[in-house]
């Protein structure tokens, strides 16, 4: 890839948020807030980026990661636009269930999205294909705005799994389904006008010429 004329793009997990303390299915919009704690997170999680230049923030609609993004900015001189687009996978008729068999059938479901079984469709809701080419879209945009710069985008950990998975087709599968994304961790990826590669999946680094090493 281009190193001047490719984007970074840093996609972050929201910091924890009440619905994570119930383990409720709380996809859509706006959601809860932040806890004490996911306050707490965002703070962290801005001072780890501190030594990289952000050109733009993005949040989804969600008030969680809004509140996130908003924390990451603070002081920075940048505001933090809506992307509508990178909201969580919805659960359908599942949403708000604390039941663990509901959860239990929202994860297959993503399970089988990160396996590339993007026509599977959520209870009540729509295929994976519909939602990760509305994200992959918004992301296309926002990646295409910013050429040549880093842009954080806070969101979900289903979507920016799936995204990444559905982005970057070398990503591995045991990566994809093993590896989940902890409140404000972060997966990278780059841009270069065409196409996107997975430079970081949290702790894995991945971009091209190093294959799988913990970071």
């Amino acid at each position: 890839m281009n190193e001047i004329l490719r984007t970074r793009v840093i996609l972050m997990r929201h910091a924890e948020a009440e619905s994570n303390l119930i383990d409720s299915l709380d996809t859509a919009p706006p959601g809860p807030e932040l806890t004490g704690r996911g306050r707490e997170q965002a703070r962290a999680a801005k001072e780890s980026l501190a030594a990289m230049t952000l050109g733009a923030i993005y949040a989804s609609a969600s008030t969680r990661a809004r509140s996130t993004a908003e924390i990451v900015a603070r002081d920075d001189g940048l505001s933090v636009e809506t992307a509508p687009g990178m909201t969580e996978f919805s659960a359908g008729t599942l949403e708000g269930s604390v039941d663990p068999h509901h959860r239990a059938v929202y994860y297959g479901v993503l399970g089988s999205w990160l396996l590339d079984e993007w026509d599977n469709a959520m209870p009540g809701g729509d295929t994976g294909r519909v939602m990760i080419e509305r994200a992959a879209s918004t992301l296309t945009e926002i990646a295409t705005r910013h050429r040549g710069t880093n842009v954080l985008v806070v969101t979900h950990g289903g979507l920016a799994r799936g995204l990444t998975s559905y982005l970057d087709a070398r990503v591995p599968f045991s990566l994809r389904l093993e590896r989940r994304l902890q409140n404000t961790e972060t997966i990278e990826l780059l841009f270069d006008g065409k196409s996107w590669e997975c430079a970081r999946w949290a702790d894995v680094n991945l971009e091209s010429g190093t294959g799988l090493t913990e970071v």
